[in-house]
């Protein structure tokens, strides 16, 4: 589970030491806590003995720490700025925090780093613009394709063949359709008496 390593990484990190370890540290219990409930908004069923495995604690910590983070973590502002710290980099979504990225940015000069920062999140940014332009137009053409199964056919040939296929197939079809509603509606008219 890379992304749990990720995880323990950035917390580890955010607290300034190692979660892992068997010390009773203030920030060290608070970046556990903090992994515990990213981890179950990450992984909503990964089990309490997984968790407790992963930092060298028992389930029943785990159980313990979840329930202070819900009442008295929250209470105090350290607590509270490890959580921030970590919300923000996984940014709600802790799959997608890269711990290399922020190996880079720590050796680079810090005004440089902030610029790289901006560009990483400008970028970030844009690639969820893109997806949900993507997901839009795909909705779209899904859409259009159910209200038009013509259409929806037509988007099927490949696009090299379209013109072909339109000139050869469908316009003469769309001629003999026409072609033999003029003549029915020609012969009924020829049946109706004057």
């Amino acid at each position: 589970m890379k992304k749990i390593s990720n995880l323990i990484h950035l917390c580890n990190k955010a607290c300034n030491g190692d979660i892992t370890s068997t010390s009773r540290d203030r920030n060290l219990v608070y970046g556990r806590a903090v992994f515990y409930v990213m981890s179950k908004k990450l992984h909503r069923n990964i089990s309490l003995q997984r968790l407790g495995d992963l930092t060298n604690r028992d389930h029943s910590t785990v159980l313990f720490s979840l329930r202070r983070s819900k009442d008295v973590y929250p209470q105090d502002p350290m607590y509270v700025a490890i959580y921030n710290i970590v919300l923000k980099k996984v940014d709600g979504c802790p799959s997608d925090y890269d711990v290399s990225r922020d190996e880079k940015l720590l050796k680079m000069p810090v005004d440089i780093a902030k610029y790289v920062q901006t560009l990483y999140t400008e970028i970030d940014s844009l690639k969820m613009a893109k997806e949900h332009l993507e997901d839009t137009i795909e909705k779209t053409k899904e859409k259009f394709a159910e209200d038009n199964r013509l259409l929806g056919d037509v988007l099927e040939i490949p696009r090299e063949h379209r013109d072909e296929f339109m000139e050869y197939r469908l316009r003469p079809f769309i001629k003999m359709i026409k072609a033999r509603k003029n003549y029915e509606s020609r012969k009924l008219n020829e049946q109706q008496p004057a």
